[in-house]
């Protein structure tokens, strides 16, 4: 079962209004230093196709603007 933090990581992709109001509530909840370690863990992935990883990294910077992280 995933927890909290994996959820809202995999969210950062998309970051649309639906999915914002979802982190809003669960990074109420959430470790942070966990959410960071997995965000590193996915800029290190080499798996990932070029675009999803480019969108994710893209997105990363407005994820820790709008949490704080």
């Amino acid at each position: 079962m995933d927890n909290r933090e994996d959820i809202v990581v995999s969210k950062i992709i998309r970051m649309e209004s639906r999915d914002l109001n979802d982190m809003d509530e669960l990074m109420k909840h959430c470790d942070k230093a966990l959410v960071l370690r997995l965000i590193d863990e996915v800029e290190a992935r080499t798996d990932l196709f070029p675009s999803k990883k480019e969108g994710f990294l893209h997105k990363v910077p407005q994820f820790r603007e709008r949490y704080h992280v």
